[in-house]
């Protein structure tokens, strides 16, 4: 050891024989403003490093784990969901849903209906739909005139101010033969008004609505769509008056749903037995989204000229089947659609979305005017519908 290397121990209080560690210069490294570190005066970076993360053995890593959040609050990876509040407005929307089955009364059904009548009528689908539906099955004679307006009482009156003696005598002598010879003129034409008073009532009676059946609503107790497509044919029953029954039938519905029904003045049938069975007044079959083997039996079943100028169908639009690629299997399992189509007078439902647009998509009014001859019907490769079965 030389004698610089003596004086630099002696300076630093070290002996001769302890050893010297010369520490290792830092490598200069570029660091972004983003992450930790920044230069400073552009001579040096200070870094500041993170401990390494200790690894977990198997059997403490059940420990050391936490439950990842989400972000839906209260949706825990072990929570299951809550239940829908009764008064909430999730459970309006769902309708039955989170109701309990003791709660689930007539007069909470009728709520219910209330609530979803209410809701249709303030959309702007039903406004259209009421347009739509008075030109279409409410003839143009049952319209009511309107009443005369005061101009009528404005006329110029026959005798004026300016009409002189004679004239006024001339003039009431007129009044008074019109007044005898109208008795006499009037006499043969009575029994013509009294006739022709009559045949229009009777064209009131045959074009009017009496009953209305309703096949594949569905069940009120657990489809929101089936509770929208009822109060649709509530608003039906009161739009054209009504004067009949209003029947009901699904296999899905419920001893409940048979219990509200009648509550809202509906007749529940049985089965499909009014499908086989000709109509003998002007009948509305009020079918959303029914099998397709069902509109061919209504049809066969009312297949002559008296019966079809009885029946109207709100259903599913037929030139659908005719769109569709497999109008050959159409035509076998359901042969009176087609044909059905072809004298049909189709008036579609508004295109204004109603909901998420599920509740009456595809559908529309079928009438069948008087006027058109009734084609032939092939029924040599019939099937039966297997959505019947």
């Amino acid at each position: 050891m030389d004698n610089m290397d003596k004086e630099l121990h002696s300076d630093m209080g070290l002996n001769a024989g302890t050893p010297v560690v010369q520490e290792k210069e830092e490598e200069f490294t570029f660091v972004s403003r983003k992450k930790n570190g920044r230069r400073q005066n552009g001579a040096s970076v200070t870094t500041t490093t993170t401990p390494p993360r200790p690894v977990a053995s198997p059997s403490s890593r059940t420990i050391l784990e936490e439950p990842k959040e989400t972000s839906l609050p209260g949706w825990g990876p072990s929570r299951k969901p809550g239940k829908i509040k009764k008064n909430s407005q999730r459970a309006k929307m769902m309708g039955s849903r989170g109701v309990e089955q003791g709660e689930r009364t007539l007069e909470w059904g009728q709520r219910l209906m209330d609530d979803r009548v209410m809701t249709l009528k303030q959309s702007k689908f039903y406004t259209a739909f009421q347009d739509l539906v008075q030109l279409t099955l409410c003839p143009p004679c049952k319209k009511q005139q309107q009443p005369s307006t005061h101009n009528d009482t404005q006329r110029e009156s026959p005798l004026t101010s300016k009409d002189t003696a004679p004239q006024l005598e001339s003039k009431n002598s007129q009044d008074k033969e019109s007044l005898v010879r109208q008795p006499q003129e009037d006499d043969p034409t009575q029994p013509d008004t009294t006739t022709a008073g009559a045949s229009a009532d009777e064209d009131i009676s045959r074009s009017d609505v009496v009953d209305m059946i309703c096949y594949g609503i569905g069940s009120i107790e657990s489809s929101r769509n089936a509770q929208f497509q009822l109060a649709m044919a509530l608003c039906l029953k009161e739009i054209l008056q009504l004067s009949g029954t209003v029947s009901i039938f699904d296999p899905v519905m419920t001893s409940y749903d048979c219990q509200l029904m009648e509550h809202l003045g509906m007749e529940v049938l049985t089965g499909d037995g009014r499908s086989r069975q000709p109509v003998e007044v002007k009948t509305l079959y009020y079918m959303p989204h029914c099998p397709k083997g069902l509109y061919s039996l209504i049809l066969e079943t009312n297949w002559s000229r008296q019966c079809l100028d009885n029946l109207a169908i709100l259903g599913n639009r037929f030139t659908m089947y005719d769109e569709s690629p497999s109008f050959r299997q159409v035509a076998k399992q359901a042969p009176f659609i087609l044909p059905g189509m072809s004298i049909a007078r189709i008036s579609l439902l508004p295109a204004i979305k109603f909901e998420d647009n599920t509740v009456f998509n595809d559908l529309g009014f079928h009438c069948f005017p008087t006027d058109q001859k009734l084609p032939d019907v092939d029924l040599a490769d019939r099937e039966v519908d297997p959505e019947l079965l």
